[in-house]
């Protein structure tokens, strides 16, 4: 990725930024509801509502684009799926054994909340923020996320028996 491309990211990165933390001090100061009570501003929130609520079946619609699955296209993703899984199963039932168990009396539903935390793949706008990346790097990323989501699935009927709340 040349130089200029690569400054554009980090721009566009920290504009995103910026934008999260100003709508956490937003929300933390209080100033939603007034600020709602103006009709300009009400209209950005609710324009900010509609786009958020179409967000995720966009984001879906590029993944569901993007995914090429082959066989021999599967097995790089296979192994980034299960060492993600084998690094961060034992680091929730460990945060479970140390925090959940010890300092929350062990609510079967924070044991639960804290493993289906660490079952979850990968956030799916990844695949948006890759930019101009080799086709490569881009299948096996989208192939990862989709055998990601089909493993949660399976991980997160386990999570409900092992953990019942």
């Amino acid at each position: 990725m040349d130089q200029p491309a690569l400054d554009r990211a980090h721009v566009d990165a920290r504009h995103r930024i910026v934008a999260i933390f100003l709508g956490i001090i937003v929300n933390r100061l209080g100033l939603v509801e007034p600020l709602r009570a103006f009709p300009p501003t009400d209209a950005v929130f609710r324009t900010v509502e509609m786009l958020g609520a179409i967000t995720t079946p966009l984001i879906a619609l590029v993944i569901g684009y993007e995914v090429r699955l082959q066989r021999g296209a599967l097995a790089l993703p296979a192994r980034a799926t299960a060492i993600r899984l084998v690094f961060w199963v034992p680091v929730g039932l460990l945060l479970i054994a140390l925090v959940v168990n010890t300092l929350l009396g062990g609510d079967p539903l924070f044991r639960a909340a804290v493993m289906t935390m660490f079952v979850l793949p990968a956030p799916f706008v990844a695949p948006l923020f890759m930019g101009r990346a080799p086709e490569d790097e881009r299948t096996f990323v989208v192939n990862t996320l989709s055998l990601m989501t089909l493993v949660t699935l399976v991980a997160f009927t386990i999570v409900t028996l092992v953990f019942p709340a």
